[in-house]
């Protein structure tokens, strides 16, 4: 209906020239910014569960706590058969403020330690350890001192690995240990807004479908194409073997025709073919091991990190050139020694 609407004019229809969900991208990725209407309204619904999480004393919260979730909290709460629509709609925006929140520590009872986020560690604000010495239900109190107002260092450093205390140990403590509060992270007022929280609603309805900087979650290619890194070079066939420095150091002291080498045409096939019609059998084994060593070292230092020097691929190649053509020999002469010995057509057996 919006798409009609932006699209036609009252005398004809006309051509979507572009998908709605293109247009209703942020500006910064690419789209116009138009408010797609479900993402919008789950928005506008997560306001509501976050009142019900952060004003438990509000007759809406205790209406709905009395009669949906009695005995646990709304992040816990689950649908039940004679659920109505609002109340299941409410429920459907829990992914948008689990993930626009996070809990300020205060007297710790009510954070878990392995599943809320509490942490100040921007990307998930969770834990990294694995869970284990303490269950699944424990709670930040018990990391806490009992006497004093500081945290257990001795058990904070003995569960988790050393990321995770660093970030725990940084957390402040207020003198009070007051209620354990909720803060709207995408503000720094800490307070919930449908405008910060629609983005994170359209991010979580397009997160299934990745890998294009339009749809990538969080914008996370924006950043990636802004980085300041050395200039991006193609890397192929022809730049790791051929145009790369390193490779041409190496055929440089390779001693091999560069002539014949240099002449990249078509794909990797029709150049060996070529370089194969112009090299003789010996200098077109060392080619072949050249390539060979090169794709090794560039790999090696891609994902090893490893630095192998030219001279190093050249000697490489030609050693392993010299033990193919010393087996090849030995098992000629074992062959002829073969023949002979048994009569099947060697030097005895021509008399």
């Amino acid at each position: 209906m919006a798409a009609d609407f932006f699209w036609n004019n009252k005398e004809k229809k006309r051509v979507h020239w572009l998908a709605w969900e293109k247009l209703c991208a942020r500006k910064e990725d690419g789209g116009l910014g138009f408010r797609k209407l479900h993402e919008f309204n789950t928005a506008l619904l997560a306001k509501q569960f976050w009142r019900i999480a952060t004003n438990p004393d509000c007759l809406l919260s205790k209406v709905l706590k009395s009669k949906y979730f009695p005995e646990t909290d709304v992040f816990e709460a689950q649908v039940r058969p004679l659920s109505t629509a609002t109340w299941r709609g409410i429920l459907e925006t829990r992914p948008v403020v689990v993930g626009g929140s996070r809990w300020q520590v205060g007297s710790g009872k009510d954070i878990h330690i392995w599943s809320d986020r509490w942490l100040p560690r921007l990307d998930t604000f969770r834990v990294l350890t694995a869970p284990h010495t303490l269950p699944m239900d424990a709670t930040v109190a018990e990391l806490l001192e009992d006497e004093g107002n500081g945290w257990n260092v001795e058990l904070v450093s003995y569960i988790f690995i050393k990321e995770d205390v660093d970030c725990i140990l940084s957390i402040p403590l207020p003198a009070d240990r007051g209620r354990d509060v909720l803060r709207w992270h995408q503000e720094k007022n800490g307070r919930f807004s449908v405008r910060s929280a629609y983005p994170i609603a359209l991010r979580q309805a397009v997160s299934g479908d990745q890998g294009c900087s339009l749809r990538s979650p969080g914008g996370r290619w924006r950043f990636i194409w802004k980085a300041r890194v050395p200039p991006k070079e193609q890397e192929d066939v022809y730049h790791a073997l051929l145009e790369c420095s390193f490779a041409r150091l190496t055929w440089a002291m390779s001693n091999c025709r560069w002539d014949s080498v240099k002449d990249f045409r078509g794909g990797p096939e029709d150049w060996v073919r070529g370089v194969y019609c112009n090299l003789d059998g010996e200098e077109f084994g060392i080619f072949l091991l050249i390539c060979w060593f090169l794709w090794d070292a560039r790999n090696r230092f891609v994902f090893k990190g490893q630095k192998i020097e030219a001279l190093e691929v050249v000697s490489k190649a030609r050693c392993y050139a010299e033990s193919l053509t010393m087996d090849k020999r030995g098992a000629e002469v074992q062959d002829l020694a073969h023949r002979a010995f048994h009569g099947d057509g060697g030097p005895s057996a021509r008399r």
